[in-house]
């Protein structure tokens, strides 16, 4: 209990000098300013070329492996979002033409974070491409958790497996 009579207005006991915000240099979002991390820091996914070109210091990598079907390969198209809707990775309808029987794949650090990532894949409702999901952990553990096969219209969500979120 204050004494004294006068009226009291403020906080007691609160640090009035803390500035919340990314204190990870690393980050997008990077503010020089903050005194205490807030959990808003951004990171960027990298396309890589291969996946020994890919450097992930703060993240992990996902090889997308795309095996096109027999037939109508041209069909087939697919995308990667990140949380705020925006393409991290795509392949348009014919950009598989005369690509039938074939394997691609594709490279992505993703950060390490939180955010849920979607996909979604189209294709000929009898021709299906056949889609595998692996997080390569530095450059030597592979952890294939997500296949899709034979589905014209496909989608789902998710987050690398060695992002441990929540409770």
């Amino acid at each position: 209990m204050l004494s004294g009579g006068a009226p009291y207005s403020g906080l007691l006991g609160e640090d009035c000098n803390t500035d919340l915000g990314c204190t990870d240099e690393l980050a997008n979002n990077y503010n020089p300013n903050a005194t205490e991390d807030d959990s808003s820091c951004t990171y960027d996914v990298v396309i890589c070329n291969s996946e020994n070109d890919c450097s992930c210091d703060n993240g992990s990598i996902l090889r997308l492996s795309v095996l096109t079907p027999p037939f109508w390969a041209s069909q087939v198209s697919w995308e990667i979002l990140d949380n705020q809707d925006d393409i991290v990775l795509s392949i348009a309808p014919n950009e598989y033409s005369n690509m039938q029987n074939t394997e691609f794949e594709y490279f992505m650090c993703f950060p390490y974070s939180c955010d849920t990532y979607s996909f979604s894949s189209n294709g000929n409702s009898n021709h299906n491409a056949t889609f595998y999901f692996t997080e390569v952990i530095n450059n030597e553990f592979e952890n294939e958790f997500e296949t899709i096969s034979n589905s014209s219209n496909s989608s789902f969500n998710f987050n690398l497996p060695s992002m441990i979120c929540g409770c």
